[in-house]
């Protein structure tokens, strides 16, 4: 059961829900070392199908007028993201300004798998830390 928790909690972490995950899992490798591995390696997955989700949320939006008017606009947040690409996406982990990163990658239909590889690294990077830390 904690697992499954494990798992949504960081998948729900990673969308525009204002929960975090680093408290969940530090918690579990807290109490439970020994599964350290496994509670690092759902969390992952877990956090980098959120991103996925807000990235997919984002290339739904491309349909209406008005997002795709918003990243023509001299918004520095997209003049950012289109500079730097998919490479933005190494920074999905943090808090707030990496949801507005996956959906952005959505709205400019960066690629979905390339983004993908690159959230996840992110993500592992981030747990791996935090792990290291509570063990």
């Amino acid at each position: 059961m904690d697992i499954l928790y494990l798992f949504l909690h960081a998948l729900a972490a990673s969308t525009l829900i204002p929960i975090s995950s680093e408290i969940g899992l530090a918690a579990l490798v807290n109490q439970f070392p020994h599964n350290a591995l496994l509670y690092f390696v759902v969390a992952t997955i877990g956090n980098t199908i959120g991103s996925l989700i807000s990235y997919g949320c984002g290339r739904f939006l491309t349909q209406f007028q008005n997002i795709e008017r918003l990243s023509k606009r001299k918004n520095r947040w997209f003049l950012t993201l289109k500079k730097y690409g998919n490479w933005t996406l190494l920074l999905a982990w943090l808090p707030i300004i990496g949801d507005f990163l996956c959906i952005g990658a959505g709205v400019l239909k960066l690629n979905i798998w390339i983004s993908t590889i690159l959230i996840l690294i992110g993500k592992a990077a981030r747990y791996a830390i935090v792990i290291w830390i509570f063990i």
